[in-house]
């Protein structure tokens, strides 16, 4: 009997234990389950790459993964390092890799100062970015550069580069293949994409007083000891003298000198033409290869390629090359009247007619005066680089110290030494009546391996003036650049 009392209390407080426990069993699944959905929050990561910096990238290390920049404005360096979680995007957000990235490029970094590392790199989307450009002119110093009818300013930290080194200013040189990037009309880094590189011939006795044609670049008559400045590229060159028309090709490399051996070429007999005028008006002053004839007779001139100029007060000038192909043939020429302001500033040189230049061979006498400059009072002075060999406008000028008389104008000076790397400043000569004085940084050590292992990042040299010598009255002897 006592049994059944107790059972029914067993039962009732194992339900009441089962109740309890389901309940705090209860309790602990919605606990965890509430950590575990707090654990799994998509929460935004804090941004680290608080510190920001505008430049110009400099070097691009791939395999140090390393990018060094100038602050833009100034010459400060600052490296930052990337990985593979570096955002890197175009001016217009578009993704790129740090392959498309160049040397010269403007650029945008946000990025953590305590690692150095960079979050992300953007193209400047406020810059420009102009390439292709071949004609232009540096002007004040370095200061401005002119293109088409644009005027922009040139910063006076602007960084110039060329084959992964840094130059100055002056070694740009016309017809020189750059890319400009700036803001507004303001230039912060400019990068030559194609350089220059120069032409020497060998055994060109043959072919003095005749002309050369390197592709559809240049066109020069030829004198002794000529060293051509030629922009890098493929050209077929074209030989011309009297009785001679010869074919080459060459290739130009930047910074390195190409040497064409054209001793295999021999001057045949002179094959002429005989060449009549009809020039307006009758007074003109006619000069064929430097030397003023009278047109009122015929004359015979070499098959070749010969300079006519023709100019009178009044009038406007003309300056023209032409052919002689063996046939005899007329030149008429009718100068453009201008008006008496314009006709001031034209020097008409004085007509002296030689008495016959029909037997004449006009090449070895020619002496042209380059178009757009004249001789002036003053000198040339260059006193460094020591013992190098110095052209102007392709034409040999001697060795350093050099001194020789000075023209108005813009040229190409170029410096050259056995085992140095050969190299061209673009110099502005002034209308003074002053010498000017040049002292060029000394030239890098050729290593045979490669031309572009220059320290390229020079100061500029500064010309000086000092007062002109007494005038000497005795032609310069010294043929003229073309």
């Amino acid at each position: 009997m006592k049994f059944r009392h107790k059972k029914p209390i067993l039962i009732w407080i194992m339900s009441i234990c089962l109740v309890l426990t389901g309940c705090s069993g209860i309790g602990f699944a919605k606990d965890s389950e509430f950590e575990s959905n707090y654990e799994n929050t998509d929460e935004e990561p804090e941004n680290i790459y608080v510190s920001a910096a505008q430049g110009i990238i400099r070097i691009i290390d791939t395999e140090n993964m390393l990018i060094d920049f100038y602050e833009l404005g100034s010459t400060e360096i600052k490296s930052l390092y990337y990985d593979g979680g570096t955002v890197i995007t175009d001016r217009y957000s578009q993704p790129l890799s740090i392959v498309q990235l160049q040397q010269g490029d403007m650029i945008s970094i946000a990025y953590n100062s305590t690692v150095s590392k960079a979050g992300s790199i953007s193209l400047m989307s406020d810059s420009f970015s102009y390439s292709d450009i071949s004609k232009y002119v540096v002007e004040n110093n370095g200061t401005q550069m002119t293109i088409g009818d644009e005027i922009y300013s040139i910063d006076p930290h602007a960084h110039i580069f060329s084959e992964g080194e840094e130059i100055t200013i002056d070694r740009l040189i016309d017809r020189d293949g750059i890319t400009i990037q700036g803001m507004g009309h303001t230039i912060y880094s400019v990068r030559v994409d194609d350089g220059h590189g120069y032409l020497e011939l060998a055994g060109e006795d043959a072919l003095v007083g005749g002309w050369i044609e390197i592709g559809q670049t240049l066109i020069s008559q030829i004198y002794d000891n000529m060293l051509f400045t030629v922009p890098e590229g493929d050209y077929t060159v074209r030989l011309t003298a009297s009785g001679i028309d010869e074919y080459r090709d060459v290739t130009i490399r930047r910074n390195q000198i190409t040497t064409l051996d054209v001793s295999g070429i021999k001057s045949p007999e002179p094959e002429k033409a005989i060449i009549g005028f009809d020039i307006n008006p009758g007074n003109a002053v006619t000069e064929i290869d430097g030397e003023v004839i009278d047109t009122s007779f015929r004359i015979k001139l070499p098959v070749g390629v010969h300079e006519l100029k023709v100019s009178a007060t009044g009038y406007s000038s003309v300056r023209e090359f032409f052919e002689v192909t063996g046939e005899d043939m007329t030149i008429s020429i009718d100068l453009i009247k201008i008006t008496e302001e314009e006709s001031a500033s034209i020097v008409v040189p004085t007509a002296t007619p030689v008495s016959s230049v029909s037997g004449n061979s006009l090449y070895s006498e020619a002496t042209p005066t380059p178009s757009g400059s004249e001789v002036v009072y003053g000198n040339m002075i260059i006193d460094s680089p020591n013992a190098a060999d110095v052209y102007e406008d392709n034409v040999y000028k001697g060795r350093v110290p050099v001194i020789y008389p000075k023209k108005v104008g813009t040229h190409t000076l170029t410096l050259r030494k056995p085992g140095f790397v050969t190299v061209s400043y673009t110099v502005t000569v002034k209308n003074d009546g002053k010498d000017q004085k040049y002292a060029f940084p000394e030239m890098t050590l050729d290593n045979g391996s490669s031309v572009s292992g220059n320290s390229l990042a020079t100061p500029t040299p500064t010309p000086t003036e000092t007062p002109a010598p007494t005038p000497d009255p005795t032609p310069d002897p010294t043929p003229d650049p073309e």
